[in-house]
């Protein structure tokens, strides 16, 4: 995008790893953390080096992404840009997390239903 002038506003939406399974396998298990990544950097690394045809932003508030969006020289949009959002690792909609639980639920792993992990006596 970057080569071809091409000037989206990418969201990352940055929760420190997998909220939607966090819902459903369990809120602490180590499997839904991620390593954190410098993404406002993400644009320099894929061919922009210096900057000048790109520009990231990170916010932690919804004030701080208001005035963003309400930047003129953001909302101007003549470079790509990227704008990180950080959120809270249990962020979600109650929907979600209703749903996400009623998954969980249904799907529970129990070991003792698979009879493939029985030993059987010879």
């Amino acid at each position: 995008m970057l080569r071809v002038g091409v000037k989206p506003i990418i969201f990352v939406l940055n929760n420190s790893g997998y909220t939607i399974e966090r819902f459903i396998h369990g809120k602490t298990r180590k499997y839904n953390e991620i390593s954190n990544w410098n993404w406002t950097s993400l644009l320099k690394i894929l061919g922009d080096p210096d900057e000048t045809l790109s520009n990231s932003y990170t916010v932690r508030t919804k004030a701080e992404l208001s005035d963003l969006l309400d930047n003129t020289a953001f909302a101007r949009a003549d470079k790509m840009q990227l704008v990180e959002v950080i959120m809270d690792k249990f962020d979600a909609p109650r929907s979600l997390q209703l749903q996400a639980e009623a998954s969980g639920k249904a799907n529970v792993y129990d070991a003792s239903s698979n009879p493939t992990l029985h030993l059987h006596k010879v």
